[in-house]
């Protein structure tokens, strides 16, 4: 039987009350584990520990003092039940890391991360929260760039958890970073001094979807070029509600009460069927140049404080500016 056993690391568990008929139980185990650390120690970096199986349950065991790990293993093994961890990045069922609490605090979430906040992230990965953060202070999760490149194809799935901040840092934001081809969907994003997510001219086509982002100092999604922001609730963050470069797509967002303007857009973009109620300034700030202007369509607007509802952009039809089917 094999099984998974840990929240923040993968255990092997192996049980065998007797040896094969003709093996002594040491030559079973020793054939066993040279079998098993030559197809995944050698590449994974394994520390040994053990889990002994009392009665159907499992129970964590730590080495004792003044005892050698091989030999801690070798008593456990020989008593027929034991397990093998690789103290290594953890990863879902699926092939995703996964990120709580514990593992941020730990550290080793990435090749490049360290422990504590901000949790750094690296390219060619799915991550997947297994808990809520709590990052303080600290930016949440960061996406860092090198000398000649951001941090590529990169999917985070807050699986309906919470990422955190006390809002003390004017400089912290929940998530951060340059790449391309960077997806967050699913969850919480509050309270950070700074953005709730930002990511700047460098980083093209984020892709941020079904998220609850509020409370923040600064802008609650700040993003560059041919960036998609879909089924988001913004609301309450110092800045504006979303903010996007070029070639972006904004849609069925609801975004509210935040600093001016609402939704602000550059040229060759397109807002459709948000719904925006209340806060100050331009509820949908448009890019407006006449070689490709942003166009509108199918939005809510309503209790804009001033009666501001759009600035710039081509009104193409089904939108209703507090009250009207003119806008602005």
């Amino acid at each position: 039987m094999a099984t998974e056993y840990s929240p923040s690391f993968r255990c092997l568990v192996r049980v065998s009350p007797t040896a094969p008929a003709g093996m002594s139980s040491g030559g079973f185990v020793t054939r066993w584990l040279m079998a098993f650390l030559h197809t995944r120690g050698s590449r994974e970096g394994i520390e040994i520990s053990s889990i002994p199986l009392l009665e159907g349950k499992n129970t964590m065991r730590h080495k004792p003092s003044g005892i050698s790990a091989t030999e801690f293993l070798m008593r456990t093994l020989l008593g027929g039940f034991f397990v093998l961890c690789a103290v290594t990045t953890a990863h879902a069922g699926d092939g995703r890391v996964e990120i709580n609490q514990a593992r941020a605090l730990a550290g080793g979430v990435s090749p490049a991360d360290t422990p504590g906040f901000p949790v750094t992230l690296t390219g060619n990965q799915s991550y997947v929260l297994t808990g809520s953060l709590d990052a303080g202070s600290s930016p949440g999760l960061f996406l860092p760039a090198s000398l000649t490149a951001g941090t590529d194809n990169v999917t985070i799935d807050l699986n309906g958890f919470s990422l955190i901040g006390d809002g003390s840092e004017s400089t912290s934001s929940g998530i951060s970073g340059i790449g391309t081809s960077i997806e967050i969907r699913n969850g919480t994003i509050r309270g950070f001094g700074d953005r709730g997510i930002f990511f700047d001219v460098f980083t093209h086509g984020l892709v941020v979807e079904n998220l609850r982002v509020l409370d923040n100092g600064n802008a609650g999604i700040e993003a560059g070029p041919f960036a998609v922001i879909t089924d988001c609730y913004v609301s309450q963050n110092g800045g504006e509600g979303i903010s996007v470069a070029v070639g972006a797509q904004v849609a069925r967002n609801h975004v509210s009460s935040n600093g001016p303007p609402q939704i602000r857009m550059q040229d060759l973009s397109l807002a459709e069927g948000n719904l925006i109620v209340g806060g100050t300034g331009f509820a949908l700030m448009l890019g407006a140049s006449q070689s490709g202007p942003t166009g509108y369509q199918n939005n809510v607007i309503i209790g804009i404080l001033g009666g501001f509802t759009v600035q710039g952009g081509v009104d193409m039809g089904g939108n209703l500016c507090n009250g009207s089917t003119t806008c602005p």
